[in-house]
C-alpha cells in the first residue's frame, strides 16, 4: 500500500485496520501493533469463542476501505497459541510459536487462521472451555 498509494494511505490503512481489531474483539482483550503490518491480541476469556472470534476479525478486516479514490482490502493470516495455566514458556517463547502460527496460515494462502497447542509438557493443565486464565495469542498480518 505505502509504494502504491503512499505512507499517509498506509498509516490510514493501519489506524482503520486497528480500530476494526480492536472493535471486533472482547473488551477484556488487549491488542497492540508489534511492527509493519503485525498485531498481536491476548484473549483472556477460555477458548470456547475462539472460531466464532477469528472468524469476526478476518470479516472485520474483510469490509473494504475506501481511500484514495480505491475500494482497498487487507487480508489477515492469524495465527493462535493457546497458553494454559501453569506454562513456563517465556513470553518471547510464546509470541515466536504464534508468530510460527500465522506464517503458517500465510503459507497455507492467507486469509485464514492457524492455530497451535500447548506443548505436551503443559497438556495436563486444565484446558476447560470456559477457564477464564487461558491466554490466546493472535498475530495478525494485515496484508492487501
Amino acid at each position: 500500500i505505502n509504494d502504491t498509494f503512499g505512507h499517509s494511505t498506509g498509516d490510514t490503512v493501519l489506524r482503520t485496520s486497528a480500530a476494526r481489531l480492536r472493535h471486533a474483539l472482547p473488551t477484556t482483550a488487549i491488542l497492540g501493533r508489534i511492527g509493519g503490518d503485525e498485531f498481536v491480541a491476548i484473549h483472556l476469556d477460555g477458548i470456547d469463542s475462539l472460531p466464532e472470534l477469528t472468524h469476526n476479525l478476518h470479516t472485520a478486516l474483510a469490509t473494504p476501505i475506501p481511500l484514495a479514490g480505491h475500494q482497498l482490502r487487507v487480508r489477515a493470516s492469524i495465527g493462535v497459541v493457546i497458553v494454559p495455566p501453569g506454562d513456563m514458556r517465556s513470553t518471547d517463547h510464546i509470541l515466536r510459536r504464534a508468530d510460527h502460527a500465522m506464517y503458517r496460515a500465510k503459507s497455507a494462502g492467507g486469509n485464514q487462521t492457524h492455530y497451535l497447542t500447548a506443548p505436551s509438557s503443559v497438556r495436563s493443565a486444565p484446558q476447560s472451555l470456559t477457564d477464564h486464565t487461558t491466554q490466546i495469542i493472535f498475530p495478525a498480518s494485515a496484508r492487501r
